[in-house]
């Protein structure tokens, strides 16, 4: 009875009664295994997934452009709405570039993001020197380290990075993502049982 305490059940934890939850167990095995092997292929084809999500992010800028400026002539006359015509329009140029010359979105996608990485490596060892003794604040500070380095090896090896970059952090997220479903599809096979 204590160690139930201690521990609760999974189905308690998210909410769901038992039923549910093997039924979203069966699922999220399914798609934890899809996740796995998207992410397995984006590892070994990074180029590939970077030229997809490249496209995949022009024809999103360019739809939800044209959609921003639809809206903002539909609403001429009230406060602002030249502002969602601008942004629509930034978004369809955007999108067009990076439809019309997809490696070059890619080359400036990998800057953006070897940049971030490297900004945001900087902001975390900064919060972290001065939060040291706060737990966690350890591992931000290595966290922010790994951002400095991965900001600096993509940036050193721009844009021949473009190329594997981009597919290869997605293809680590999916993986990470589908072990993670798995493991809780797992779990609540053992809790079952």
């Amino acid at each position: 009875m204590a160690d139930e305490l201690q521990h609760p059940k999974i189905a308690e934890l998210l909410g769901l009664s038992p039923e549910k939850l093997k039924k979203h167990a069966k699922v999220a095995q399914g798609v934890g295994i899809a996740f796995i092997i998207l992410g397995v292929l984006a590892v070994l084809l990074p180029g590939v997934f970077s030229l997809g999500i490249e496209l995949f992010l022009g024809w999103l800028l360019l739809i939800s452009g044209i959609m921003q400026v639809i809206g903002g002539f539909s609403h001429m006359g009230a406060k602002g709405w030249w502002l969602q015509v601008l942004a629509g329009v930034l978004a369809l140029i955007v999108g067009g570039l990076f439809i019309a010359n997809p490696l070059k979105g890619v080359e400036f996608l990998t800057m953006f993001l070897a940049a971030m990485f490297f900004v945001n490596g900087l902001f975390r060892i900064f919060y972290c020197m001065g939060a040291s003794g706060a737990p966690g604040a350890t591992l931000g500070l290595i966290n922010g380290i790994f951002g400095i380095i991965i900001g600096g090896i993509v940036w050193a090896q721009w844009p021949s990075s473009s190329a594997w970059f981009i597919g290869l952090l997605v293809g680590i997220d999916m993986l990470f993502f589908g072990i993670t479903l798995l493991s809780l599809s797992s779990a609540v096979k053992k809790e079952g049982k």
